[in-house]
């Protein structure tokens, strides 16, 4: 049996769910992986299951992983750390609909994973390029795309880079991409949330996430984004200090954001233990963060999208800073 949004919001029942995510979106130019390890090896796959290695241990629902699975009849970009549909799961969905490759005897539509980082901060990203829809009869539409997690948050991005979307049959008689994260779900016969679910919707460059559970999942309605998703949109999901020690930013507040030369960083905070900057493409950048009276100098620091991690004795947390 296909696996599908659709047939796993039917089963959904009552769950008691306890952990929640931050989501954000922004944009930034979008970069194919380079002299990453092939996962489909030339394979032309249509719902074809795959093994990945993480390369370090990620944790979500309470467990450590080391391997995640794009699941065999899962449209093709079903993310899940057990190879079989059952159970208790974590889904990674970025594109619900059905997707496959655009060869047909050679694979055209590759897709590949590459580990990069330093010990404590690797990311485990995931490309899936130049691939095609199951409904498109015209074989011409295409759309690229990458899921990274992230080592030293439990941090979980899916990245959009350039797509041509011309057949409505592509997105399913949808407006566009139904794109979905599940944390924790049972998903037996009935299946339950056992931690809240999100669902990305509205405008593609300006999203929300509706946050479902068993008791609003049936009254969500249409749950795809509103069009075409533009190149270089990331939608970032992290685990809120609901479920985890972290502190968020309504706690530990970092102003003023934007920002032109210095930050701030609020006295919530009893001790800073360390602070690192990283750039979109998740490389520390090299610049003293020496922390005075509260203040942090970024005078450094070109324009652009950057994320300032912050260990305290109270927590970790990573706060999306923007240099004017």
């Amino acid at each position: 049996m296909k696996i599908t949004l659709s047939s796993i919001m039917l089963l959904i029942n009552f769950a008691v769910f306890s952990q929640h995510y931050d989501f954000e979106s922004f944009n930034t130019t979008y970069q194919e992986l380079e002299n990453s390890i092939s996962i489909n090896e030339d394979i032309v796959w249509d719902d074809d299951g795959f093994t990945i290695p993480i390369g370090f241990n990620f944790e979500i629902a309470g467990n450590a992983y080391s391997t995640i699975y794009i699941l065999e009849d899962g449209t093709g970009a079903y993310l899940a750390f057990s190879p079989e549909f059952q159970g208790n799961m974590s889904l990674i969905v970025p594109i619900s609909q059905d997707i496959k490759d655009r060869g047909n005897t050679t694979s055209l539509s590759p897709i590949s994973y590459k580990i990069e980082g330093t010990e404590e901060n690797h990311i485990l990203k995931v490309e899936w390029k130049n691939a095609g829809f199951w409904g498109d009869n015209t074989g011409n539409d295409f759309i690229n795309f990458q899921v990274w997690l992230f080592e030293s948050t439990n941090a979980i991005e899916y990245r959009f880079g350039e797509s041509s979307i011309q057949n409505p049959q592509s997105y399913e008689d949808e407006d566009g991409i139904i794109s979905v994260f599940y944390p924790n779900i049972d998903v037996g016969d009935p299946s339950s949330f056992i931690d809240p679910g999100y669902i990305i919707t509205g405008a593609p460059e300006n999203p929300t996430v509706i946050e479902v559970n068993n008791e609003n999942i049936e009254q969500v309605g249409n749950p795809s984004l509103d069009g075409d998703i533009p190149s270089g949109m990331v939608y970032h999901f992290e685990p809120s200090s609901m479920a985890t020690n972290k502190v968020t930013v309504n706690q530990a507040g970092v102003f003023p954001n934007p920002f032109q030369d210095k930050i701030h960083i609020s006295k919530n905070l009893a001790q800073i233990e360390q602070l690192e900057v990283y750039n979109l493409q998740g490389k520390k950048v090299s610049i003293p963060t020496q922390l005075i009276n509260n203040s942090l100098n970024l005078e450094k620091l070109n324009s652009g999208i950057y994320f300032l991690h912050i260990t305290s004795s109270q927590g970790d947390f990573v706060k999306k800073i923007i240099k004017q």
